[in-house]
């Protein structure tokens, strides 16, 4: 039987797409607990905080656009620990995501 972790691991991207729904919620009730969990999923010492990096990455640029705030400050929260596990992780998914999000055309306003 595999053990949760595995299966969290394994299911990151179905994890965080859930839980990115209810961090919008207009309900605030909703939208705490939801941002309280994925702050401790990701923060947790039992689980591989990079492997929920991409899934949240890719939530910013595809999702909501309520939830990249949100999402953000998360990532911002993990990055150094994530690049002393995984550097290869922040440079392919979060340094990508800087860049994406700078070219994105749908900012409104001067950006000089």
């Amino acid at each position: 039987m595999a053990s949760i972790k595995s299966m969290i691991e394994k299911g990151a991207a179905q994890i965080i797409e859930a839980l990115t729904s209810n961090v919008v919620s207009s309900n605030t009730l909703v939208s705490n607990c939801g941002m309280a969990l994925m702050k401790k999923l990701v923060l947790s010492e039992d689980l591989e905080c990079y492997v929920f990096i991409q899934p949240m990455c890719h939530q910013i640029l595809q999702g909501n656009l309520r939830s990249k705030a949100i999402i953000l400050k998360v990532i911002s929260e993990v990055v150094e620990i994530v690049y002393e596990l995984k550097p290869v992780t922040v440079i392919k998914h979060i340094y990508s995501l800087c860049s994406k999000l700078l070219d994105d055309s749908s900012v409104k306003g001067d950006t000089k």
